[in-house]
């Protein structure tokens, strides 16, 4: 677990994340509840770490629902999964989980008097912080210049906002631009998104000059896309990975380019936990770059997810399934990666499907490609697994908005406080 400083931190109150590849012994969660402090524990992605969860809470119920720990649970997603945790573990006894998910992602509306509002809340923040960074601006710019600037841009070129991430990213995006005078190297038709993705990519550059790398953008974003699909726990992993999928000979020795560049993706996006490799965040700006790395390189995320272990398949297609809720196409592409790598990706994905939040509308279109491609026993497959979701007591029509919230799992007593990404 991460303790943390900042929103997170209370007086008397021990906080953080609890790590996703920390110890997994079941043994490693007394500590939290035997310590002098209370304690709130939040677990973000929480849909895609049911085993682990289902550990956390049972010991939490074996020492009698501590009144001292509190648990929040981070999903984008309220489905199958979560029932599934309520049905396995006897958790209304101590009474968590028995409320009904916390909606996060409530509709902004259409007001544009109140969009321009949110807008400018949070453009000046973003706009100080941009001006104060080392790199610094292209030009010589104060926050409220670069506010006004931003915010006239945006009352421009309006984007429809469904949530309040979307709304971040979209003034990020906005910043990011009139900091830039080159605003014409930004690709066609950029949407925030590739935006943020063109300024990393200075950093990037930084970064390989600095190793003395020499390294094209479209290589680069194959290996950040690499980085965010896939999980080593150590750095020999990690480079014979990188060298395996970037196509560097074998074998690999110290100095040569492959190593200094896993070293450069390790150093730029430290992970949160014990693994090597953390990974690019917002999640929105992820699923475009895995987007444009599959149009660039098509099959390449294919098979980046073919040639991983069991387990890292399985997080490289939860991560995929996530990023297509942004990026249609990009679900399109992992359907007809399924087609054509069933032995291999079918079974993880109707794993993690359920952990979305319209699993019906995924299978449903998998299930007509399988036919039209020919792939009877992959649509049967399809079709069964949507059937069992279908029976499941959670899909009703009173539950359809929980379908697209963010679950809490906490103790009555708990705040109602909300975390977003």
């Amino acid at each position: 677990m991460r303790t943390g400083e900042g929103p997170w931190s209370q007086p008397g109150w021990i906080t953080g994340f609890l790590a996703e590849h920390g110890p997994q012994d079941p043994e490693e969660h007394r500590k939290f509840f035997t310590g002098a402090f209370p304690t709130l524990i939040v677990v973000d992605y929480a849909e895609a770490r049911q085993e682990q969860v289902h550990r956390l809470l049972r010991s939490f119920l074996a020492h009698h629902g501590d009144p001292q720990v509190r648990i929040l649970l981070l999903a984008r997603s309220a489905g199958v999964w979560w029932e599934q945790l309520r049905s396995d573990i006897d958790l209304s006894r101590v009474g968590i989980c028995a409320r009904r998910p916390l909606e996060l992602t409530e509709p902004l509306g259409s007001d544009s008097h109140g969009l321009e509002e949110r807008y400018e809340r949070i453009a000046g923040p973003l706009a100080e912080h941009l001006v104060s960074l080392p790199a610094g601006p292209s030009r010589p710019y104060t926050p409220p210049t670069l506010k006004v600037e931003a915010l006239a841009a945006l009352a421009a070129r309006p984007r429809p906002c469904r949530t309040y991430l979307e709304l971040h990213v979209n003034v990020l995006g906005a910043l990011l631009r009139s900091l830039d005078l080159r605003g014409n190297t930004v690709p066609v038709g950029e949407t925030p998104e590739d935006v943020v993705l063109w300024h990393e990519w200075k950093y990037w550059k930084a970064a390989l000059e600095e190793a003395g790398l020499h390294i094209s953008p479209a290589r680069m974003r194959q290996a950040v896309a690499v980085q965010a699909l896939l999980s080593p726990t150590t750095g020999t992993e990690a480079v014979s990975t990188l060298a395996r999928l970037l196509c560097y000979p074998f074998p690999v020795r110290d100095g040569d380019e492959c190593p200094r560049l896993e070293q450069v993706l390790a150093d730029f996006y430290p992970p949160s936990d014990l693994a090597r490799w953390g990974s690019m965040h917002p999640h929105a700006v992820t699923a475009r770059l895995l987007a444009i790395v599959d149009r660039e390189a098509p099959g390449f995320l294919h098979r980046v997810l073919t040639g991983a272990s069991d387990q890292q398949r399985l997080s490289g297609v939860r991560k995929l399934l996530r990023a297509g809720d942004s990026e249609p196409l990009l679900a399109n592409s992992l359907r007809h990666g399924v087609i054509g790598h069933p032995d291999l990706l079918l079974d993880p994905i109707l794993h993690a499907v359920g952990e979305t939040g319209k699993p019906q509308l995924w299978l449903t279109a998998l299930g007509q490609q399988a036919r039209a491609t020919g792939n009877a026993d992959i649509a049967a497959a399809a079709d069964r697994r949507a059937r069992a979701l279908r029976s499941s007591a959670w899909l009703t029509p009173s539950n359809g908005d929980a379908l697209s919230s963010r679950a809490s799992g906490r103790l009555p007593s708990s705040p109602s406080r909300g975390h977003h990404r």
